[in-house]
């Protein structure tokens, strides 16, 4: 027993004493890396961007008086830009609401295609004894852009993919400003402070 613990104190000990003498000898053996201009723009082309800006639709319902916030990542390639990051309302017109959502997107010059995963959520909410709500509905939302300066438009359909509202309230008024025939539109604004 005594002879095994020996053996195995004496067998950690070299252990450690030869991975400590192994980083001395790999100190003095560094060499030097020589970048090409190709690697520096890759590696700085990962730039974070702050959008705000208005927006109607069931996106976000409407976000006028406090606006919408985006944050962005953006990666260059060499023919394109991708884009990915959070977007998010807190609206109080008339009543709240919250909605939040996930984006990713292809951009190339001054022209965008995006899409989004989102949430709405409208609380319920009395006015003059009539109850609203509660409305939640999650959508997939994709656009096309443009942006001028510094300016971003972007337009496109909203598809539902899950609604839930009280059975006697078919949707929110304000849900119909951008409806045309059957399809819901959302469409924002958006001003860049990066």
């Amino acid at each position: 027993m005594k002879q095994a613990l020996i053996i195995s104190l004496t067998i950690i000990t070299l252990t450690i004493y030869g991975q400590e003498k192994k980083n001395e000898v790999d100190f003095n053996k560094l060499t030097e890396i020589v970048l090409t201009e190709h690697d520096i723009r890759k590696r700085n082309s990962f730039i974070k961007s702050l959008h705000i800006g208005m927006g109607i639709g069931p996106e976000t319902l409407l976000s006028l008086f406090l606006p919408k916030v985006s944050l962005y990542n953006f990666h260059e390639y060499r023919y394109f830009d991708t884009y990915y990051g959070i977007e998010g309302t807190i609206g109080i017109l008339v009543a709240q609401w919250y909605s939040f959502d996930c984006i990713f997107g292809v951009k190339k010059n001054n022209f965008s295609f995006d899409t989004s995963i989102g949430v709405f959520w409208y609380p319920k909410q009395k006015f003059d004894a009539e109850p609203a709500g509660p409305y939640f509905h999650s959508t997939l939302n994709p656009k096309i852009g443009i942006k001028i300066w510094n300016l971003w438009f972007k337009a496109g359909p909203s598809i539902f993919l899950y609604k839930d509202h009280p059975e006697n309230q078919e949707t929110l008024g304000m849900m119909n400003f951008t409806k045309f025939g059957n399809v819901h539109y959302n469409f924002e604004i958006l001003v860049n402070f990066r």
